[in-house]
């Protein structure tokens, strides 16, 4: 296990970008479960998704893009990020979107988006796609389009930016810290007296990944539950930066992976995405059902557990993983319907909500953006 003790006073400095430059080039080279592609190539989908383009230089001017003019290898990062206030205010709306696509107020940006755009140019990654400005916010139709693609957008991207430590718009991606409350503690005592040879002992959280990353507000989030998923790559950016792929998890203090034989750890997300990335094997139609069903039974277990804003999202905040479902089990989209498969239909409606998280109050208005018979028709934690 390798151990690195940083000494930056800030998770962004030389030797964290450089972290993430290794990290990625590593699980480019390396990882074959990362480099299998979800059918589709961003200057493929149609119809096109707009990225921002922020140029070759600090100096350049910022302005959108559309995929469909950018080459079929095109390189770009993703955001995830809890919405506030500040986020709010800095939107595509449609009054301002012939405007955008020249110049793009980046000084006006709250300081997560800057951030966004500052690490894209130090990886020497050209476009960003941040949701709030890739998608015009007061169309209904684009919103309907756009929403559509979630799934080939984070798939596609080179890498996520997960924002778990930022609580606003105003706290960015940037986060100071202590190193010594971070860094694991090695201690050594001489074996005996009379040998002078020392053992070395280790010390650290080894639940600091599940504390600092799964249990994040932003990873309580319905909407970033999918983009964790779909993205093949990601970085969550806390008081210390943590590399999740398919195929590792690590971090700044230990970058060669943060899990040992004997530890048991619940690496929910990660399994998952190995699932959804891993390459579909030809089985029988009865067979694929089956797992189907169990493969979305997991996800749908730990989704209704996350929090969103509006109810009306329930269905749709999941709907990118459904897409690449459809894809990867080679399925129509007549065969989804409000979050239950019609393939393996009996078992999908075997369904109940844990007693601790059903809500109690009487008078609370039920959802009505799913059938009675869907799980998403009411709030709480499901299981199948």
């Amino acid at each position: 296990m390798d151990v690195i003790q940083t000494e930056s006073m800030c998770n962004i400095s030389p030797s964290a970008i450089e972290q993430i430059k290794t990290w990625l080039e590593t699980c480019e080279r390396e990882h074959d479960g990362c480099k299998q592609q979800w059918g589709i190539q961003p200057s493929e989908i149609g119809p096109p998704f707009r990225l921002i383009d922020i140029g070759s230089s600090t100096d350049a001017d910022v302005h959108l893009t559309y995929s469909s003019d950018k080459p079929r290898n095109l390189k770009y990062i993703t955001l995830s990020h809890r919405w506030t206030d500040d986020t709010r205010k800095t939107q595509l709306i449609k009054t301002e979107e012939g405007a955008f696509f020249s110049r793009m107020p980046v000084r006006d940006w709250p300081p997560l988006f800057q951030d966004a755009v500052s690490i894209a140019r130090l990886l020497h990654i050209q476009y960003v796609w941040i949701d709030s400005l890739c998608i015009v916010q007061d169309s209904d139709e684009d919103k309907a389009v756009q929403l559509q693609l979630m799934d080939k957008i984070y798939a596609n991207g080179a890498v996520n930016l997960a924002a778990v430590e930022a609580s606003t718009g105003s706290s960015g991606l940037r986060a100071y810290r202590k190193p010594l409350e971070l860094v694991p503690c090695i201690l050594s005592r001489r074996v005996s007296t009379s040998d002078t040879s020392l053992q070395y002992f280790l010390c650290w959280r080894p639940d600091d990944f599940i504390n600092s990353v799964d249990r994040s507000p932003l990873h309580r989030r319905g909407w970033v539950f999918q983009e964790r998923l779909l993205s093949k790559r990601t970085v969550h950016f806390g008081r210390q930066l943590y590399w999740e792929c398919a195929s590792l998890r690590a971090s700044e203090a230990f970058p060669t992976g943060t899990d040992y034989p004997g530890h048991f750890v619940d690496k929910f997300a990660q399994d998952l995405k190995v699932q959804l990335q891993s390459e579909m094997e030809a089985r029988h139609k009865h067979d694929a059902a089956i797992e189907l069903h169990k493969l979305w039974c997991s996800i749908v277990r730990f989704y209704s557990d996350t929090q969103l804003s509006f109810a009306s999202d329930r269905v749709v905040a999941i709907g990118g993983i459904a897409n690449s479902l459809i894809i990867r089990y080679g399925l129509s989209n007549d065969d989804y319907v409000a979050g239950i498969w019609k393939p393996c239909l009996p078992e999908q409606l075997l369904w109940g909500k844990d007693e601790e998280t059903f809500p109690k109050d009487e008078h609370k208005e039920a959802f009505n953006y799913a059938p009675s018979w869907s799980w998403a028709s009411c709030e709480g934690r499901t299981s199948f």
